[in-house]
């Protein structure tokens, strides 16, 4: 097949399935035939989760009403019946609603065609998790493989086509090597893609094992955590216990740091004023970081939340943990949590 395969079955929405408007839509729907649902089998391996939301409750009641206007895509199964490619959600809504078929256009895909339209097609969803984002990028990526695209030309290709840079491409691919339960961690906030990166280099039982570890700790590993994890792996040396004893310690307190930071004052200001000039302060997962962002731009770098730093507090060096670090007219600030009378409590600082 030509390079220009992505290009040729690319599906941007339903305007690109089944024809931009008039004449050729109408060409397209014609071509729609009725297939008994039982006939419809799921695309194997199908990434993309069918999600028992609201929104599928809806297509419900509008299948009810005014049944599916826009056809599924299938083609042919060779063990018999249809492999649908576009229409998974359609088609359990229309099981729902009570129908016994559905409108289906049924192409001529290879394999390789399949799967890149399966996951173009899917790509449109509002919502994706890193999940489902993983497995689909991973398939898409080795059907590319099969059409002689080299490894720089699949990441360019997919890097345009789905408007990330070739590093972010290739980090989600490289996800795919991580197990359900770990990515819906991802999915969950319990842990970072960087950490997630790093995770990749375990086997699945090793993958297992330190996900147990996590959801015993119930901490949420940070960069240094699971550096430390990958190293053991490297080392040949990774042992429950080991990974346990990783999970359980604090990072420590390096007496530079205390030297370097210098002596801090409390700053009675509200949040909000103290960057509002700069930008908004937004939390990037993947760097860790309390960072600045002006328009769709990371302009400032944070100091990685859950640092220790030693603040000076009513004539005594107190330590506590950084929530969040920015810089603004030219100072360094923080919000640092600190336990008072037994109780934790967040104070803004100013270092001085």
């Amino acid at each position: 097949m030509s390079k220009n395969v992505v290009s040729k079955v690319k599906l941007k929405g339903f305007n690109d399935l089944f024809g931009g408007n008039s004449s050729s839509e109408s060409t397209e729907l014609k071509d729609a035939i009725e297939i008994s649902l039982d006939e419809i089998h799921e695309f194997k391996n199908h990434p993309f989760i069918v999600r028992d939301d609201e929104k599928l409750l809806e297509m419900v009641e509008s299948i009810k009403k005014v049944g599916i206007l826009n056809p599924a895509i299938a083609r042919k199964d060779p063990r018999g019946g249809y492999e649908l490619i576009s229409g998974h959600t359609r088609k359990e809504a229309a099981k729902r609603a009570g129908l016994t078929t559905m409108p289906v256009i049924v192409r001529d895909y290879d394999d390789d065609m399949a799967t890149i339209a399966m996951v173009d097609s899917n790509l449109q969803r509002e919502e994706i998790s890193v999940r489902e984002k993983a497995r689909a990028y991973a398939m898409k990526y080795e059907a590319l493989k099969h059409q002689d695209f080299d490894g720089n030309r699949r990441l360019d290709a997919m890097s345009e086509e789905m408007g990330e840079s070739n590093k972010t491409v290739q980090r989600i691919i490289t996800l795919n090597k991580l197990s359900d339960d770990l990515l819906d961690l991802i999915d969950k906030k319990r842990l970072g893609m960087r950490q997630g990166l790093d995770l990749t280099e375990l086997d699945e039982k090793e993958q297992e094992m330190v996900l147990n570890e996590i959801k015993e700790s119930g901490c949420k590993p940070s960069m240094q955590q699971s550096a430390a994890i990958k190293k053991l792996k490297q080392d040949g040396e990774l042992e429950d216990y080991r990974v346990r004893e990783i999970l359980s310690s604090e990072k420590p307190v390096k007496k530079e740091k205390l030297q370097n930071h210098g002596k801090l004052s409390i700053i009675e200001k509200a949040l909000q004023e103290m960057f509002s000039d700069a930008g908004i302060l937004s939390y990037d997962e993947e760097s860790e970081r309390y960072r600045i962002k002006k328009d769709g731009e990371w302009i400032r770098s944070g100091l990685h939340c859950g640092e220790c730093l030693m603040v000076f507090l009513d004539g005594l060096w107190v330590r506590t943990r950084i929530e969040m670090a920015w810089e603004s007219d030219g100072n360094k600030w923080y919000l640092v949590g600190t336990k008072c009378k037994g109780n934790l409590e967040n104070i803004i600082v100013k270092e001085v």
